[in-house]
């Protein structure tokens, strides 16, 4: 029935295109495609693309254009450089003109025989036409349409038998002139249970229509809404997306089920410290998830590129942002984080409604409404008891009635904890008669610490421990927002008027505290230049916002250039402030320029903000370019701001700033000076005053060449400051800072790009604070030779960072709900992917800061590319490196080489290094040789208490021979060491397996295939820091088969193996987590596997497995698949 509805859905979509109203003007049009490996060239839906006006996405990456992708404008198709991979999706942005131009003859091509062999009735088959995309593209249709469905049936021993099933359907084309059509549905390895006709069933769905007035989307997608301000929406969702439109008005309405929960957050850098910053979330939780490429960070008001080789990286898992060599993080440093996360509370749905009419040539009226809420009927932590609901209830908004004794009465054998009095002491593995939860308060904050030794918390004391038995009830919470925008434009400027009203409420199953639910905001926006006239030219702007004390502006636009816009930056002291939080602001300015060479303007503006701070500001800003080479300009600001800081005794401040730049062209070289003066003064209720100021200077130049682009700049600051008791100017520190860069790029052989910035802060004496040092560097070399046979290549990161001591806790879940178990003889945790511990890393202690270097090198040589001897053809090398350290210690040249060595520094972090080659050769006759070595060593002190050091060596060797033409014969040796050393007791092991073995493959004829593998081998086992012997392994295994094919509808496989085992130590002395793995004495297993393709249409596949382990029953299991193709 899944298979039925799914299908029925999009072929539904097929027949609903319409084209209705004709129109000249461009129009606007996005599409998601699902990748495709086999596909590389896709319809846009739409001829008559306008060139340039085109974006290409992939996962939230921009391609490049002509270098990624390039675009037929005339005929609207899309030719990537590279496929893409299953599961990625395409998005595509353009303009084009809506004419309907029927064309001569298109031809796409269509997919193989098996996707085609699709029966029509006769009645409906025109002649010649065998398969249904010929019958579609007689119809003037192109669609491409393939995919299978598959029902298995599993049972053998120890397990129940079990149904399950897999649906994968893909379309892909047009159909009629009119309507786009792209589809993917695959819900791979969904039980079978009854009746599955749900979408929310399907593990992947994607299906889109798109035609001349209207789109639909079904699955996964981006819900991307900006046309107001006040009303700002970029959503990952799953559901049902659609869009129409008529001339020039649309309507677009979203009903969907949310991944997560916006987040958004403010914060400033840290001197000499790129990273990690720790995003936060309202609900003030440690364990949050970020939503893959949901992230927008600003830096000083500038949109940042993700990425290792752009501005910044992004742990989505712990909520971590670390900044790349490319960006200087400062104390001035301003940072905005837009983001989704994910707490899984609850289930939480989302509607939105969109519209846009035009009234008039002019006038644009934009309307929306949105609506988020959770649904307190799916809650994720389980059914939500009485207990739950009436701590809701009686909790309103306020966040601290909503936490709950953390201990529950448990089942026997489930209790680690005992309750005496009020305090709950810690009784042993189920020997108590409590199951408590236990949450992290902070360093200092709670009654309780975690014992590492004991594996349980321990009660320290009322507020001398870390954690408290609490646990936090999650409440349901709802959004709305309704927005109306309107949109005015003439000759050479634009005016626009937003407003919204938000109803949130912080507790839907609680009617306290919904006085404050609504709120109202307001945004203008104006805009008008005009600089072809003649007198000149002018321009003059203004915008105003006002949020209401009730308003939440949790869809506004952000204001990443906040700080620097109001001068807010550099003050020490001020409260917070966040410009969503009950904003009201004007602002205007104005520019005259009576000559090409000479432009003047000024401004005003005002803000207040919730919370007190009142800031006025004025400013004026000149240019003067006598000759093209040559531009000079000066700035001037006034700034004063009232009620902003933390100290009660401050009453006012004002800033003057004075800012003034030169830029000089003389042929491929330009330069750069220019200088600042900032001045604050600052003013107490008393009448007293003190101030800072601010000097810098600064210098540059670039030459840009064809090949080589080079340049530097240099720029010193000078901070000062006067106490309220004197007026004499006295000096805090000196800030020296030295920017380069080298690119080299001949679109040939060789590119090489280098980035470095030197950044020195040196405190005068009696100044508080610290002084830093910070090197930032990165290089990259990649060189080439002979057409590509040669390739080689470097990369060197120098980064600054902050790092912190953490420490391992295990937490007791439900069994087979977490990864680790407890060895209760040895009390150590060890892996196990049935266990019933989850283990969470948490930082303790104060930061440090620390340097992070890293080098990665590569050399690819495959010299049958371009070399004429016969004997290069087969011969491929394979080489890499990479050496890394996080370590507190200063830098010196020792450090910079980035060679941790065996023996690591006591003050590095981390380090690690890693060797690997790859050769091999490929003889013309048939037979191959293959070497491959690869050596890892990482070291972690940064776990609190203990040091881990990860060793392991990978050594192998291959050779295949062909004995004749039906013989091959080819032989393998292995020898491999794993081991880790850790400081404290625990699961810290050795490995070094030894194999050496033989295959031979013999066909006796086309349709039977002879098989048989030859294994020996030997390992030694070790646990370290426990009484356990060290276990010396031996083996030797033999697995004959066979390959039958049954004419060409089946084919028939059986293997059969035997494997020895013995140990030099009783089987109760082996370490636990090697126990059960490597099983003593005789092994035997056996398998069959048969295949019957029945008809174009359908393949049967059934097997069956056995294993007899020494002294236990023999294992049986078999599986019977069906899988039809269309």
């Amino acid at each position: 029935m899944r298979t039925s509805t799914a299908i029925t859905i999009a072929v539904l979509g097929l027949w609903l295109g319409y084209s209705g109203a004709e129109s000249i003007s461009p129009i606007r049009k996005s599409i998601m495609i699902a990748g495709d490996p086999a596909v590389n060239e896709y319809r846009l839906g739409a001829p008559f693309v306008f060139a340039g006006s085109d974006s290409a996405l992939v996962g939230g990456k921009l391609l490049l254009r002509n270098l990624d992708y390039v675009i037929d404008y005339n005929q609207g198709t899309i030719y990537l450089a590279s496929p893409l991979a299953w599961g990625d999706t395409l998005n595509i942005i353009y303009s084009a003109l809506p004419l309907q131009i029927p064309p001569h003859r298109q031809h796409l091509q269509l997919f193989p025989d098996t996707f085609e062999l699709i029966s029509l009735p006769a009645s409906v088959r025109p002649a010649g036409s065998d398969s249904l995309s010929q019958w579609l593209q007689a119809r003037d249709g192109q669609l491409r349409f393939g995919g299978s469905k598959s029902v298995g049936i599993s049972l053998g021993s120890g397990r129940d038998l079990s149904l399950d099933q897999s649906l994968n359907v893909r379309v892909n084309g047009r159909l009629g002139e009119d309507l786009e059509v792209n589809a993917l549905l695959s819900d791979q390895g969904m039980p079978v249970s009854g009746s599955t006709q749900e979408l929310s069933q399907i593990d992947k769905i994607f299906i889109q229509a798109n035609s001349s007035n209207w789109s639909a989307v079904v699955g996964d997608y981006d819900l991307s809404y900006h046309r107001q301000q006040l009303l700002n929406v970029q959503r990952q969702l799953q559901g049902l997306d659609a869009a129409f439109s008529y001339r020039s008005n649309s309507l677009g309405f979203s009903v969907s089920s949310a991944k997560g929960k916006p987040g958004y957050v403010r914060f400033s850098g840290r001197d000499g410290v790129q990273g990690p910053y720790q995003l936060t979330v309202p609900e003030g939780s440690n364990f949050f998830r970020v939503l893959a490429n949901s992230d927008r960070i600003w830096l000083d008001g500038t949109l940042l590129q993700r990425g290792s080789d752009r501005d910044y990286t992004l742990d989505y898992d712990r909520g971590q942002i670390l900044f790349t060599p490319r960006r200087m993080i400062t104390d001035d440093s301003r940072i905005t984080a837009e983001f989704e996360y994910s707490l899984e509370s609850f289930s939480r749905n989302l509607y939105f409604v969109s519209s846009d009419l035009y009234a008039g040539k002019n006038l644009l009226i934009s309307s929306a409404y949105y609506q988020e809420s959770d649904d307190p009927k799916q809650p994720s932590a389980g059914e939500m008891n009485d207990v739950w609901r009436s701590v809701l209830t009686e909790a309103g908004d306020d966040t601290t009635k909503l936490w709950g004794d953390g201990g529950s009465l448990a089942d026997s054998g489930n209790g680690d904890y005992d309750k005496p009095d009020s305090v709950y002491l810690y009784a042993g593995r189920g020997l108590g008669q409590y199951a408590v939860s236990f949450t992290w308060m902070g360093s200092g904050k709670g009654d309780y610490v975690y014992d590492s030794v004991l594996g349980a918390f321990v009660y320290a004391g009322q507020g001398k421990g870390d954690y408290a038995a609490l646990k936090r009830y999650p409440r349901p919470e709802e959004f709305r927002s309704l927005g109306l925008q309107l949109k005015t434009l003439w000759e050479g400027g634009r005016l626009a008027v937003n407003g919204a009203r938000t109803w949130k409420d912080l507790n839907t199953l609680s009617s306290q505290d919904d006085g404050d639910n609504a709120g109202d905001g307001g945004k203008y926006d104006l805009l008008w230049r005009r600089d072809t006239l003649g007198w000149g030219g002018f321009e003059v702007s203004g915008r105003g916002i006002s949020y209401g004390s009730d308003f939440r502006p949790e869809l506004s636009l952000a204001e990443g250039d906040f700080e620097s816009r109001w001068g807010l930056g550099g003050w020490t002291g001020l409260k917070k402030n966040d410009p969503l939080e009950g904003q009201r602001s004007q602002e205007y300015k104005a520019g005259y320029w009576p000559a090409g060479y000479l432009k003047v303007g000024g401004g005003w503006g005002r803000l207040n903000l919730r919370d007190g701070l009142w800031l006025r500001k004025y400013q004026g800003s000149t240019s003067f370019k006598p000759w093209p080479a040559l531009s000079v300009s000066y700035d001037y600001r006034k700034t004063l701001l009232g009620r902003a800081w933390i100290d009660s005794l401050l009453s006012s401040a004002g800033r003057q700033e004075h800012r003034t730049e030169a830029d000089l062209s003389r042929g491929i070289v330009s330069y750069q000076a220019g200088g600042s003066n900032t001045l604050d003064d600052i003013y107490y209720h008393s009448g007293a005053s003190s101030g800072g100021r601010i000097m810098e200077g600064f210098l540059g130049f670039a030459c840009r060449p064809k090949k080589l682009n080079w340049g530097s700049r240099y720029s010193r600051r000078e901070d000062l400051s006067r106490d309220s008791l004197g007026q004499i100017w006295q000096g805090t520190s000196h800030t020296d800072q030295v920017s380069s860069f080298l690119k080299y790029g001949t679109g040939g052989s060789l590119a090489l790009s280098l980035d470095h910035t030197y950044r020195s802060k040196v405190l005068r004496p009696n100044s508080p604070g610290q002084g830093q040092k910070s090197n930032l560097g990165l290089l990259r070399v990649d060189h080439s030779a002979w057409q590509q046979s040669l390739r080689t290549g470097l990369d060197y990161s120098l980064n600054a960072t902050e790092a912190r001591l953490l420490k391992e806790v295990y937490v007791k879940v439900p069994d087979r709900a977490g990864d680790y178990s407890y060895d209760s003889l040895s009390g150590a945790y060890y892996p196990d992917t049935a266990g019933n511990y989850l283990k969470q890393i948490l930082e303790e202690g104060p930061s440090s800061r620390a340097s992070e270097i890293s080098a990665r090198s590569y050399l690819q040589f495959n010299p049958g590319q371009y070399f004429s001897p016969a004997w290069w053809t087969g011969f491929r090398l394979d080489l890499a490196a990479l050496s890394a350290v996080k370590s507190l210690r200063k830098l010196n040249p020792a450090l910079l080489a980035t060679l941790p060595s065996l023996e690591s520094h006591p003050r590095d972090i981390s380090g690690s290094m890693e060797l690997s080659g790859d050769v091999g050769y490929y003889a013309g006759g048939g037979w191959n040789a293959r070497l491959l070595y690869r050596w890892r060593r990482d070291r972690d002190n940064q776990t609190l208490a203990t040091a881990t050091v990860r060793r392991s060596n990978e050594r192998k060797a291959e050779l295949g021979y062909p004995l004749d033409d039906r013989t091959r014969l080819s032989f393998y040796f292995s020898s491999n060491i794993t081991e880790a050393y850790n400081d404290l007791v625990g699961l810290e092991s050795s490995a070094r397996p030894d194999v050496l073995g033989t295959d031979i493959l013999h066909s006796l004829s086309r349709q039977l295939d002879l098989n048989a593998r030859l294994e020996a081998g030997r390992e030694r086992i070790q646990r370290y820091n426990l009484p356990v012997p060290v276990t010396n392994f031996q083996h030797w295994s033999l697995s004959p088969g066979l390959s039958r094919k049954l004419s060409l509808s089946g084919q028939l496989r059986l293997e059969a193996g035997a494997t020895y085992r013995k140990a030099d130590q009783p089987w109760e002395n082996i370490p636990l987590e090697f126990r059960y793995t490597r099983p003593l004495d005789w092994t035997k297993t056996w398998r069959a596997t048969y295949d019957y393709r029945m008809n174009s249409y359908f393949t049967i596949s059934s097997s069956y497995d056995g294993r007899k382990e020494a002294g236990n029953r023999t294992a049986h299991n078999g599986r019977m698949e069906v899988r039809a193709y269309f």
